[in-house]
């Protein structure tokens, strides 16, 4: 409920993929309003994984973290 007024100003949400490091950025992106002014808030993500070299196939996410 509390996030509803600005939700209402959401026009589109986009993500962009990142391969090195493996990630992501969401991008919410918004109408003029009285909130903030500026139209897109970006979000980033990484993930840290490593290689088992007995299993290289299985991958294994150690962290993820927000930039």
């Amino acid at each position: 409920e509390h996030d509803e007024p600005i939700l209402r100003h959401l026009t589109d949400i986009t993500v962009d993929l990142t391969s090195s490091p493996m990630g992501f950025t969401l991008k919410f992106h918004f109408s003029p309003n009285e909130f903030f002014t500026d139209s897109v808030l970006t979000k980033i993500y990484r993930m840290n994984y490593s290689v088992n070299e007995k299993e290289p196939f299985i991958l294994k996410v150690q962290k993820l973290s927000n930039v």
